[in-house]
């Protein structure tokens, strides 16, 4: 029997350049076509055909005989084929012979149609990985082109451990580049350390890793390379053919009470040897049951830009540790089902995590201070001018907020691509001065970073029983006062409040309140705009509050307020 080993032994005395040809990654997989048109049978310019493209990246020629593709639970099986170095080869189905290319076409009749999102896994004769990836839409980097027509790239080829960060929709004209180099080629060696972005116990005595690359499987299947406090490592194994995540297997049960801490050593590499750092702890816990206000909506994108798409910042106020998969979201002002997170991540206290369809739109027009906390996940239809968020579990609903574009600063020209954000995590979330949009300076939205508009949850004391967030406010859009925050706290139900802004010599310019039936607490706020929706201009303003209760006692409060601006 031809073992591996004699395999190359005859290699080595027969065909002495040939040897290499078993280094994982020396042929990858380089380009895919899964959808050529954009409506019907129209395409940019290639034919209607999908492919899959590969590339010999060494300098040895590479016989492919006994190859195999799989494409999700479909396998197809190279023929005889000698892969000249540093070349290309389509593959596709058979009856795609109008697929010209510089390369040579392979055609198969049982090349599967290839869906929006799949796993592709090229294997040698002997059953070895030479190369997978699991892409999705969002590997497009632009919403637009995964709408089809636009073939995936991979960017660059001297970085074969990066997955989803190294393709993007092919900018060339015509769609794709099947057979010649890419269109976003970016040959640079890669020289990035590997990150851990995801620890989740799968159950009390096992935990799955999840890192942002390609890694070394000899390095991370080694369980001397893991350190957890108050643990041990006893086995550990792969759980995806990409070789990104592996499942450890503990001595002992996780501990239900408290947060432990691991270690991985420097050990630890990535599919071309860049050691993880290993002076980072990562958090590891079992997670409680979230109940009602432990997560808070902190953040909504529901009116983007167009082509754009929406988001939800979650915010956990609570001490606990809790599961993102326990959740599940709801516009309850539709009929739509509800729709259950599908992330594992343990969520942790002070924490911010944004949902969306896309990532990638939101990366490509926001600033994002966390990246590994930008979770894709499908979410309800939101409508632009009004609509509900209803985040719950099976025992109860966590938070929810009936939202308006009303909400949204009326000095502002357009609220598309402008988020809503919380001001403060101790008022209700269906308190509409608990929200108010995102400062121009931080460009319209902070995902995963604190609020630009938060004010802290205690306004300074006062012998009133209202409360002034500032005495100064500049509406220019730079996320620093920006709006004058009112907020109240009566000793007794039933006051009615009114609210007025006027000028220096007595002419109103903004009612916030008439005749309010007031709760116990809350809030007003006014952005500096007048009754007409202009900007105010710089001066001294007087705030007047008038407010009686059911005896009819009234009372007044004068405040004095600038509006500063630069000149």
């Amino acid at each position: 029997m031809l073992t591996r080993y004699s395999f190359l032994l005859l290699c080595v005395v027969w065909f002495p350049s040939f040897i290499s040809a078993i280094n994982q990654y020396d042929v990858l997989i380089n380009e895919v076509m899964e959808d050529p048109t954009l409506s019907g049978d129209q395409t940019l310019g290639l034919p209607n055909a999908e492919y899959i493209e590969l590339y010999n990246r060494s300098d040895t020629a590479i016989e492919l005989d006994q190859y195999t593709l799989s494409i999700g639970t479909k396998k197809i099986t190279f023929p005889p084929y000698l892969f000249p170095p540093q070349s290309f080869l389509l593959l596709t189905k058979s009856g795609n012979e109008s697929l010209e290319a510089p390369g040579v076409v392979l055609f198969f009749s049982n090349f599967p149609n290839l869906p929006s999102a799949q796993t592709i896994v090229l294997k040698d004769l002997f059953g070895e990985t030479m190369d997978a990836i699991s892409y999705n839409q969002d590997w497009y980097q632009s919403t637009s082109k995964a709408g089809g027509a636009y073939a995936l790239e991979r960017i660059n080829p001297l970085a074969p451990c990066i997955g989803k960060s190294n393709w993007i929709a092919s900018t060339a004209l015509v769609g794709g580049t099947p057979g010649k180099e890419n269109a976003s080629l970016l040959a640079v060696i890669d020289t990035t350390a590997p990150r851990l972005i995801n620890s989740y116990p799968s159950s009390t005595k096992e935990l799955r890793l999840t890192f942002d690359k390609a890694m070394n499987a000899s390095t991370i299947l080694d369980p001397e390379n893991y350190e957890l406090s108050d643990n041990i490592v006893v086995a550990v194994s792969l759980t995806n053919a990409t070789f990104s995540e592996v499942l450890l297997e503990l001595a002992t049960d996780l501990s239900l009470d408290g947060i432990q801490k691991l270690q991985l050593s420097n050990n630890i590499k990535d599919c071309i040897n860049n050691p993880i750092d290993d002076n980072l702890l990562f958090p590891v816990a079992i997670p409680q049951q979230a109940t009602t206000a432990d997560i808070l909506l902190n953040e909504i994108l529901f009116n983007p830009q167009v082509d754009g798409k929406d988001f939800i910042e979650l915010y956990n106020a609570s001490t606990k540790v809790l599961d993102l998969s326990d959740l599940a979201i709801v516009n309850q002002q539709r009929n739509d089902a509800a729709i259950p997170i599908n992330v594992e991540r343990l969520f942790f206290p002070k924490e911010l995590i944004v949902l969306t369809e896309s990532p990638s739109d939101i990366l490509e027009r926001y600033t994002v201070d966390n990246s590994r906390n930008l979770i894709t996940q499908d979410l309800p239809s939101f409508g632009d001018e009004e609509g509900n968020i209803t985040l719950f579990n099976a025992e109860t609903v966590i938070d929810q907020l009936d939202y308006f574009e009303s909400f949204h600063s009326a000095l502002l020209s357009t609220i598309e691509g402008v988020s809503l954000e919380r001001i403060s995590s101790t008022k209700d979330s269906q308190n509409p001065s608990n929200w108010h949009s995102a400062a121009a300076a931080v460009g319209y939205a902070t995902p995963t970073a604190n609020n630009s508009q938060n004010i802290p949850s205690e306004l300074p004391s006062s012998n009133t029983l209202f409360n002034f967030s500032t005495k100064t406010i500049s509406p220019d859009g730079d996320g620093y006062a920006d709006f004058l925050q009112i907020d109240y706290a009566f000793e007794e139900v039933g006051y009615v409040v009114s609210i007025a802004i006027y000028d220096a010599v007595g002419h109103l310019v903004q009612s916030i309140a008439r005749d309010d039936l007031a709760a116990i607490s809350g809030g007003y706020q006014w952005d500096g705009s007048t009754l007409d929706g202009r900007k105010t201009a710089i001066g001294i303003y007087v705030v007047w509050i008038e407010y009686f209760n059911q005896m009819g006692e009234t009372s007044s409060l004068k405040e004095a307020v600038v509006v500063a601006g630069r000149l």
